[in-house]
């Protein structure tokens, strides 16, 4: 499930070395909680010569951004991992003080 999106302060230099050219395309957070195996849908198995569940695939916690403008990013993740995804944002890619926008 995904969560309600948070508003966050961060330098956009170190997003972009951290997430690459498309932060919106999300990176996976090592560290939250451990791969889940889930099961995605069906897959052909020969010895069986019938379609058998594909549960080999492994699932991590995954955060996508989106740039808001002047410094300010939406996080979106999972609700279960939200507060360690905002830990982890501000602590690799924050700023050492919230920016001041007023000029």
């Amino acid at each position: 499930m995904i969560c309600m999106p948070t508003i966050l302060y961060l330098v956009t230099k170190k997003v972009v070395r951290l997430f690459g050219s498309r932060p919106e395309l999300g990176r996976i957070i090592g560290g939250a909680s451990p791969a889940r195996r889930v099961t995605v849908g069906m897959k052909w198995s020969l010895p069986k010569k019938d379609w058998v569940p594909d549960d080999n695939v492994s699932v991590r916690c995954t955060v996508a951004l989106k740039n808001m403008g002047k410094g300010k990013w939406v996080a979106l993740c999972q609700e279960r991992h939200r507060s360690y995804v905002e830990w982890w944002l501000v602590t690799h890619c924050g700023y050492d003080k919230r920016p001041d926008y007023t000029y």
